[in-house]
This record gives C-alpha cells, sequence and structure tokens, in this order.
C-alpha cells in the first residue's frame, strides 16, 4: 500500500474514532477453505494448483474483522477485515520456477494474507441494512516450491480497490448478511463475496456475545504486467467463530 492510501486509510480510521455513538463489532473465527486455478510467472509456466503443484488438501485460517458503526453521516464508517492461509503440498510433475528445476514430489506452498480497509456509508438501516463503499484490498503472499537442495520463492504484495456492496437483514437476535467486494483493473479482477449468520447468546449491560456461521468464495485474477507473478485462484469454504459487539 502506497503513501497516499496509507494516509487516507488513516485519516478516515482517525475520524471513526472521534464520531459520536459509537458501536463496536468484531469476530474472530476460522476459514476452512480449498483452492484450485493456477499460478506462475511470467518467465516461467503456468501450473494447476492441484494437478501440478499438489495443493489439495484445505487450509485452517484465522481470521478478524473489526466494524466501527456510528452516527456521524458525513463520515464514512470503517470495517477491516484480515486473514491468512496457507496452502501445502507435493508437486505432481516436474515444475520450472524462474531459472530452478524442481523434480517430482518437491514440496509447495502457497501463503495468502488477505487485509481488507473499507469504508462505507449505510443507505438504509433498519430491520434492512445497506452499505455502500470503497475496499482498499491488500494481498500479501509467496507461491515457493522446495526440493533437492533447491529453493524459489515468487512474492507478491498488491493493493486493489474494490467497490464493496452489503445487505443484512435482522429479525432480533438472529441477522442473516451478504457481501461482495469487487473490481477490474484490466486483465486482473477480484471477486470477494460472503453470506452468513449471526446470532446474539448473551446479553449483559452494553456487551453483546454471540456466533456466527457463513460461507465465503473468492475469484482472483492477478495479470498485471507491473509484476512478475500471475495466477487465477479460486478460494472457497465454511467459516465459523465467535462475535462481539460494544
Amino acid at each position: 500500500m502506497n503513501i497516499k492510501k496509507i494516509g487516507i486509510v488513516s485519516f478516515i480510521f482517525i475520524l471513526n474514532l472521534y464520531a459520536t455513538d459509537l458501536t463496536l463489532n468484531m469476530g474472530v473465527g476460522n476459514w476452512n477453505p480449498k483452492l484450485s486455478g493456477t499460478t506462475g510467472t511470467r518467465v516461467s509456466p503456468n501450473y494447476e494448483i492441484k494437478d501440478d503443484y499438489g495443493i489439495s488438501e484445505k487450509s485452517d485460517s484465522t481470521y478478524l474483522w473489526v466494524d466501527y458503526r456510528h452516527k456521524q453521516s458525513f463520515i464514512p464508517r470503517y470495517k477491516f477485515e484480515i486473514s491468512d492461509l496457507l496452502f501445502e503440498g507435493k508437486t505432481s510433475k516436474q515444475i520450472v520456477l524462474r531459472d530452478k528445476t524442481f523434480s517430482l514430489n518437491s514440496e509447495s506452498q502457497l501463503k495468502i494474507k488477505q487485509y481488507d480497509n473499507i469504508f462505507y456509508y449505510s443507505l438504509f438501516e433498519d430491520i434492512l441494512t445497506i452499505d455502500v463503499g470503497i475496499d482498499f484490498k491488500t494481498f500479501d503472499g509467496f507461491m515457493g516450491v522446495k526440493g533437492n537442495n533447491l529453493e524459489q520463492k515468487e512474492d507478491f504484495d498488491d493493493t486493489s480497490a474494490l467497490y464493496y456492496l452489503a445487505f443484512s437483514y435482522s429479525m432480533d437476535d438472529l441477522h442473516f448478511l451478504y457481501d461482495i467486494k469487487y473490481g477490474i483493473d484490466g486483465a486482473s479482477k477480484i471477486q470477494d463475496q460472503s453470506i452468513k449468520a449471526k446470532y446474539i447468546a448473551l446479553k449483559s449491560g452494553i456487551l453483546c456475545l454471540g456466533v456466527e456461521l457463513g460461507y465465503k468464495k473468492q475469484n482472483i485474477k492477478v495479470d498485471d504486467t507491473s509484476v512478475s507473478y500471475i495466477g487465477d485462484l479460486d478460494i472457497e469454504g465454511l467459516f465459523a467463530g465467535l462475535i462481539a459487539k460494544f
């Protein structure tokens, strides 16, 4: 993320902290997605994640989100999300990554860390709530292969501005939510959507505690001439966690 984007994120976050009638919502849990698609570089072949890199197992990922909601109409609300994925496997064929050649059964890894800084306005807020805004989404990680005393990693780190749209429907302590983040930049494309249910199980003063269960699906296509990494990834799976409201 460049200095200009960091400045915008920091400024709006500080405004949220000083906004009146601030409500803090947060959640932490486990996302268990599977991975498919292709990955490679501009100077080496593009390989199938499952058939070539041998990555077929799901990844356990801890996720965290924090949502600052306030009543100031001119200040956008702010939501932060983070997840950290690590997929591992054994190559099922000879793999060439840059200038190194790896034999069958070499160790393969794909690590993806995601940060979402979402700034949004609530167009309607009642039993049905509609939020619209912009998500500055950062991907940070690497694709790597290791074997026969050789090791090669291809790092990636990129931030994209995505459109953000969310719907929620509330029935007392039960809430249903759907959100989508979407953006296209040349030949690159990101689509990130989730659906979930939340249930508030305990209320004590200003504190509310509960659980959430949902399904998250992402399609990440990276084909930017300014970076060497290329890929077309599908990541999807169930998640479950604990939630709190202050």
